[in-house]
């Protein structure tokens, strides 16, 4: 167990690195439209945990888990491969000072500090969702290509959402768009403690995704709002 621990370590090392530098880049080649930019980030993120799990689960029917996580890597590889050769980063200003090493800095502003909790509020019931949905979904019989496939309709209204969730972010704020999404999740996370049938939970994790969009999206939206272009990277991972 402990080789999947570490490696589970290591990919979300490498997650925790991904994500915030390409929000960073994102907010600084679209400061106006940060929320329509990470709004797509997020769809493609949520594309890919459509596709992944359910593809997984089929494969097991023919493959070990070995083959499968190789897979995985292989495609990771290729990843980094393209966003290595492809990738540019704008030209900074060379007068510009050089932000500070840590982004705790930023814990000055009280907006900051705001969208901060905005995105705890969001991230922590994703968490618990990560550690417990196969298992909830199992202790309601479900087998393994049903909870493929949840997590593959979980991710569909996320994708078609998460766009419009940023250009409403840009337009009134990312506040707005978190407090829209947060009100359903609330209901829908109180509603799983009673759900006793999968396909009926399945269901509820397509409306919650959409909820998730709104919320998730205007979180990371309101940090992009709440400091310069030049920090939104530091913003994106401090939160």
């Amino acid at each position: 167990a402990w080789h999947l621990v570490a490696a589970r370590a290591v990919s979300g090392v490498g997650l925790g690195l991904y994500l915030p530098a390409a929000a960073g880049l994102l907010v600084r080649l679209a400061p106006h439209r940060a929320g329509e930019a990470l709004g797509r980030l997020g769809t493609a993120e949520l594309g890919a945990l459509a596709i992944g799990p359910l593809r997984a689960a089929s494969a097991l029917a023919w493959a070990d888990p070995s083959t499968v996580f190789a897979g995985a890597a292989v495609l990771a590889g290729v990843g980094a491969v393209v966003v290595g050769v492809r990738l540019r980063e704008p030209a900074a200003d060379d007068g510009a000072p050089l932000p500070p090493a840590l982004a705790f800095d930023l814990l000055r502003s009280r907006r900051v500090v705001g969208t901060v909790v905005l995105a705890v509020a969001v991230y922590v019931p994703i968490g618990a969702y990560d550690a417990v949905w196969p298992r909830y979904l199992a202790d309601l019989d479900a087998g393994a290509l049903l909870i493929g496939l949840s997590y593959a309709l979980f991710a569909l209204p996320f994708m078609v959402v998460a766009a419009p969730a940023g250009r409403l972010a840009d337009r009134l704020g990312g506040g707005v768009a978190f407090a829209r999404g947060i009100v359903v999740l609330v209901l829908l996370i109180t509603a799983y403690a009673v759900i006793r049938d999968p396909w009926v939970a399945t269901g509820a994790g397509l409306v919650e995704s959409g909820a998730q969009a709104f919320a998730a999206v205007g979180a990371a939206a309101a940090m992009a709002q709440a400091v310069p272009p030049a920090r939104a990277g530091a913003a994106q991972g401090l939160a």
